[in-house]
């Protein structure tokens, strides 16, 4: 079955799940999804290509439910979880343009009815019907836009083992991008969690002088919990590797170490972090690492550095 007609049919389920949970501004968040899985499956049967965009999804997929390939949890979070689905999910839902918002017990239905749906999909046989041009492709405009972030993102995707050294990549100082200009920003009630849209393009004021002082100071590593704790924004997440790594800085989670000249993950990835708690857990999970990611989370460990932990 072509991949426009499956599109289609899904998308016309997603819009009454939409329409039932009285999201009334509905067509956006169909245009934002059809882009992305268009984008997405015009490169599907590029296998690493296909692994390095869907990997910042990883780290989640393997929870979500029900059971189904981690390629189509990944899909499903790339394309769907990681769109305009979190604008609308947000605190800040009416600043993105919505009268109403969707809590997460309203998500999780969408979430696990595309899994299903997409089960019955055949993506290698229908994506050879889907043509649209690179230039109006999503994920391959992002991955020119900032090479050197994709390109320790593709060599971490398709390791074949848990670590990797190589080559640093050069890249003059004059190339090197900036950061924008940051926002103000809400705080939980504890001062922990930043609480903004996870696919927000704008910089919270703490992200945005954390990063400062990890590329201008004697600070050589970023740490986040997840890619998706740090945000939801593809092109964002793109931007901060870019801007660490030009400036040699190392940008680590609990599950990858990733640098100019070597990369790891971890054997068993661990869940993303809903609570403070599960970080002061997590730090002490340092089993199935290698060396050099062990002893950066020790480090952080006994330096109690939380103002690191976003």
């Amino acid at each position: 079955m072509p991949a426009d007609y499956t599109i289609n049919n899904y998308l016309n389920n997603l819009k009454n799940q939409l329409i039932k949970n009285d999201v009334l501004e509905y067509q956006i968040i169909l245009n934002d999804i059809e882009m992305r899985m268009k984008s997405l499956l015009q490169v599907w049967n590029d296998k690493e290509l296909r692994r390095g965009i869907l990997l910042f999804a990883k780290e989640e997929a393997q929870f979500y439910q029900p059971e189904a390939s981690i390629d189509i949890k990944s899909f499903v979070i790339t394309t769907i979880r990681n769109s305009l689905i979190e604008s609308v999910s947000s605190s800040g839902y009416k600043s993105a343009g919505f009268k109403n918002q969707l809590d997460e017990k309203q998500i999780k239905p969408i979430t696990s009815y595309a899994i299903r749906f997409f089960k019955k999909f055949n993506f290698e046989e229908a994506c050879n019907n889907l043509k649209i041009q690179n230039n109006d492709n999503y994920y391959l405009v992002l991955i020119n836009k900032y090479p050197l972030a994709w390109n320790i993102i593709y060599k971490t995707a398709n390791l074949k083992s848990f670590e990797f050294y190589f080559d640093p990549i050069h890249v003059e100082e004059k190339n090197f991008i900036s950061l924008p200009s940051p926002n103000n920003c809400q705080l939980s009630k504890d001062n922990y969690f930043v609480l903004e849209d996870g696919m927000t393009p704008a910089y919270n004021e703490l992200l945005y002088q954390l990063l400062k002082d990890v590329a201008h100071s004697k600070k050589t590593g970023f740490f986040t919990d997840s890619f998706k704790v740090l945000t939801r924004n593809f092109e964002k997440t793109l931007q901060i590797l870019q801007y660490l790594l030009e400036r040699n800085r190392i940008f680590v989670t609990f599950n990858y170490y990733l640098s100019n000249g070597y990369v790891s993950v971890r054997k068993e990835l661990l869940k993303p972090a809903h609570k403070k708690v599960d970080i002061q857990y997590k730090i002490k999970v340092t089993h199935s690492l290698s060396k050099r990611h062990r002893n950066f989370l020790k480090q952080l460990a006994n330096k109690e550095n939380e103002k690191s932990l976003l």
